[in-house]
């Protein structure tokens, strides 16, 4: 780990709330996760509350994976009080509990219930030794909320990115006065560059992410909003077909990643299920469904699942060499 991250994290008292703000494309979210790992390697467990999890736990398997079982991972709900419940549930013990959904929360709720809300979970937080963290593009925020979102934490960092080298400034301390930019390289902290392939699959799961959650909630708007919802659903599903064409491309020309026979067999008896269940659900669908043509779709999309599951069956036959 670079010394420079790990000085930063040793000036960081248990229990002081820490908000790291930088522009787009400053590396902030990376900062964080830098910090949360040097607690990690430190022996202390951490908390992540997010709308997104997944891209969290994506990260700390591939650059933490010694200690990524010490990360707590929660899906933020979307209402203050659930949220406040989860945040202090999850972050007992913890030296960082890590939050990134203040600018998603401002486009929904009003900004001074949820300044009101972080003020109360940093002190909570602070009773229990555990630094709430939470990282902000300024920019993003009206600059009034801006300055009472800083006044709430006790210590503020700025972060920037130049090139391959990374930079940041305590803009408040309870105990630092100097405001120096200190900085790293990317190859010092050993995070090495993604892959296209990476960048593609965790797209894939955001767009999957989305898309499901347009079509949930379609019923709850009116026609407009309906038809709205719905193009949004079907742009997910598009962004999705092109990023596996991508990622198709891309490992086709790269060599396979070296796997035991039991790991691909696995991959494949989790597929098969899933196919499995599919197949009944679109079943009992078509039973139920009441109305011809949606019958009709259920009952063809079934058929699909039962020529999947026999797709998956023989790849499976043809890796064990054994005939099921």
């Amino acid at each position: 780990m670079a010394g420079e991250i790990e000085e930063a994290f040793l000036k960081i008292a248990e229990g002081d709330s820490v908000l790291v703000e930088g522009g787009a494309g400053s590396g902030k979210e990376f900062f964080c996760r830098l910090l949360l790992r040097q607690a990690l390697d430190a022996g202390h467990p951490v908390a992540v509350l997010s709308f997104h999890p997944e891209a969290h736990i994506a990260w700390f398997r591939e650059y933490a994976k010694n200690t990524a079982g010490m990360v707590r991972y929660a899906e933020a709900p979307d209402n203050l009080t659930e949220m406040g419940i989860a945040l202090n549930e999850h972050a007992k013990g913890a030296r960082f509990a890590y939050v990134d959904f203040f600018e998603i929360l401002s486009a929904k709720l009003d900004a001074n219930d949820i300044l009101d809300a972080v003020a109360f979970n940093a002190r909570k937080l602070k009773m229990g030794k555990t630094s709430l963290m939470q990282a902000v593009s300024p920019e993003s925020v009206e600059a009034k909320q801006m300055a009472r979102l800083r006044e709430l934490f006790d210590i503020v960092i700025e972060v920037r990115r130049k090139g391959d080298r990374m930079e940041y400034a305590f803009r408040k301390h309870p105990a630092e006065f100097e405001e120096e930019w200190h900085g790293f390289s990317l190859s010092e902290v050993f995070v090495p560059r993604r892959s296209i392939a990476e960048f593609c699959i965790h797209a894939m799961e955001y767009e999957l992410k989305n898309a499901g959650h347009y079509s949930r909630n379609l019923e709850k708007f009116d026609n407009e909003g309906r038809r709205i919802l719905f193009n949004l659903s079907q742009a997910s599903l598009k962004h999705f077909g092109e990023l596996e064409g991508l990622l198709k491309e891309v490992t086709d020309a790269a060599k396979p990643k070296p796997a035991s026979t039991d790991e691909l067999l696995k991959v494949l008896e989790e597929g098969l299920l899933e196919e499995r269940v599919m197949e009944g659900k679109y079943r009992e669908y078509s039973d139920e469904a009441g109305e011809k043509k949606a019958a009709a779709v259920f009952k063809r999309l079934s058929e699909d699942e039962n020529a999947h599951a026999l797709m998956v069956k023989r790849l499976k036959e043809s890796i064990s060499g054994k005939k099921e």
